[in-house]
């Protein structure tokens, strides 16, 4: 028989390697038109093997092949070579890498941490549309108007939307909804000003996180409210006697013509001088004379002055003195056969005599 030998025993030993801790990161969400940030990873020690990857979108996503390596390089750049689809800061989406990291250890089993996503969204630009009823170009004071706009949209990169409707010194919002608001427009004006202009701001932002909030401007020019002001008096006057100038004074707004009526046969254009805000009638024949400006400010209401009103009387028929009489001898006193049109009064007035003063 054969000698008994002892049994062969071979060992292996399982070394298990406890994964790295997991790298940090943040997103990132900025406004269209704005660049973001590169990619930072963090909770990484110093001298390990950084490395980024691309992403594979899915549900949910993966990371993808390997974007580039390297020691300490805990810094992604945000450009199209690195993060395929991003083209510029105007192009929407969602752009995601993942970055893990594997120790630097010579002769010994490095492994890698867990991989994680970083992500950089850039936002749907959002302008203010056109409205479907405008603010008005112009208006007149203490008056209101609505501005309506189509519905906020709901964007894909950013999600809901929402209209701001700002004031202007003197425009206040009276009411609003989603998409409408009323006006109320009540300015202070300086004293002899005409219109003064404002500008109307209406914003468009999103409802959460980053507003990104846009504006379009609509100018208003809001006119002050016409005053027909006071003419000047002007005296009844006989025919014969130059009428005017007939003046206008604390008014406000364009004198834009004037009216005359005759013996209250109603008002009509007059069409005689005028300069500035004064007219000059002149000679007017015998009549009941009323005169009125007319003034316009802006889209406010057109007004009239105040009526002045002016009688020119006809002339009388000149009297007569008589036909002449001669007297001899000593004269104490005579009748004088004058006659006056129409019961008038008269008076007599010495004109001369021969020899003069007898």
């Amino acid at each position: 028989a054969f000698g008994v030998r002892p049994p062969v025993v071979e060992r292996a030993r399982i070394r298990i390697v406890a994964q790295p801790p997991d790298p940090t990161g943040t997103d990132q969400t900025v406004c269209n038109a704005t660049n973001p940030s590169n990619f930072l990873a963090g909770n990484i020690p110093a001298g390990n093997i950084v490395n980024w990857y691309r992403n594979v979108p899915g549900s949910p996503d993966a990371p993808g092949t390997l974007i580039t390596s390297g020691v300490d390089m805990t810094t992604l750049n945000f450009n199209p070579a690195n993060v395929p689809g991003y083209t510029n800061n105007t192009t929407p989406g969602v752009y995601s890498v993942w970055v893990s990291y594997t120790p630097n250890v010579a002769n010994s089993l490095n492994c890698e941490s867990r991989k994680i996503k970083m992500s950089r969204t850039i936002r749907n630009a959002i302008p203010v549309p056109v409205p479907t009823t405008a603010p008005p170009a112009e208006i007149c004071n203490n008056n209101s108007f609505n501005i309506v706009l189509p519905n906020p949209a709901t964007e894909t990169f950013g999600g809901a939307t929402e209209y701001v409707f700002n004031t202007a010194t003197g425009v206040t919002v009276g009411s609003s909804n989603a998409n409408s608001a009323t006006y109320n427009v009540a300015v202070a004006f300086a004293p002899g000003e005409l219109y003064v202009d404002r500008t109307i701001t209406v914003g468009r932002r999103y409802t959460t996180g980053v507003g990104c909030q846009r504006t379009r401007n609509f100018p208003i020019r809001i006119y002050n409210e016409t005053v027909g002001g006071t003419l000047s008096n002007f005296p009844d006057v006989c025919e014969g006697t130059s009428v005017g100038p007939i003046t206008l004074s604390g008014h406000l707004g364009t004198i834009t013509g004037w009216q005359v009526e005759v013996n209250g046969g109603g008002f009509v254009a007059y069409t005689g001088p005028a300069s500035g805000n004064s007219i000059t009638p002149g000679l007017l024949s015998d009549g009941l004379y009323r005169f009125r400006a007319i003034l316009d400010n802006g889209p406010c209401n057109t007004v009239f002055s105040s009526i002045e009103t002016v009688n020119v009387t006809d002339n009388p028929t000149p009297p007569t003195a008589g036909s002449d009489q001669a007297f001899c001898g000593s004269l104490v006193s005579a009748a004088q056969n004058a006659t006056l049109p129409g019961g008038a009064s008269g008076t007599w007035s010495y004109v001369s005599s021969v020899p003069s003063g007898r």
